[in-house]
């Protein structure tokens, strides 16, 4: 299949090449993709990849940062109006799984860019932990967590995100949970 057309504007064919990049770089590895393998996927010449990158380490970046910026925004999105910080910890999972779903190369492609380029990395990880433990701080109520420190609170917090994704999303559910089962009995847990 090909990169999801559905949710691009008609026209935009620096979307198109982004999406086809992401999903080239997913299946393949960064090592073992293709520029023209790229421009194929997104249904144009492979000269067509050049209007849009200078070269396929600028296509890993931008992929990853469309990814990261796609994941905050969501993110935000699914917590705006949450009653309390452990309500918008669990809009902020429901919002990474539904991520993982639209996006499922994309724990590859962070890792792929974890040994491609460390600043990359950092770009998406750093980031996000950084505005992480800034809105915890932030927004922190005494009781809502046992973790009094913002940025280790956002690191337990990305880690169990990560790791419950993949189990919940990829490889086939959590032991007949559904996902608000999961989710209360997290956050039950980490209150």
């Amino acid at each position: 299949t090909g990169p999801s057309k559905a949710r691009l504007a008609p026209g935009d064919t620096g979307g198109i090449m982004l999406a086809a990049a992401e999903e080239v770089f997913g299946r393949c590895g960064y090592n073992g993709a293709r520029v023209s393998e790229i421009a194929k996927k997104a249904g144009f010449a492979s000269g067509t990849f050049y209007l849009f990158f200078a070269s396929k380490e600028e296509a890993l970046e931008k992929v990853v940062m469309r990814m990261r910026d796609c994941l905050v925004k969501k993110a935000a999105a699914y917590s705006a109006g949450a009653g309390s910080r452990v309500e918008t910890e669990a809009m902020a999972f429901r919002a990474l799984f539904d991520f993982i779903r639209e996006h499922p190369y994309g724990y590859r492609i962070m890792r792929e860019a974890e040994f491609t380029d460390a600043a990359l990395a950092d770009a998406y990880y750093g980031y996000i932990l950084r505005n992480y433990s800034a809105q915890l701080k932030k927004t922190a109520v005494a009781g809502e967590f046992n973790i009094d420190d913002p940025e280790l609170l956002a690191l337990a917090l990305m880690g169990m995100g990560h790791m419950l994704g993949m189990k919940r999303v990829l490889w086939g559910g959590f032991r007949g949970m559904t996902e608000n089962e999961i989710l209360k009995a997290v956050f039950e847990g980490v209150k």
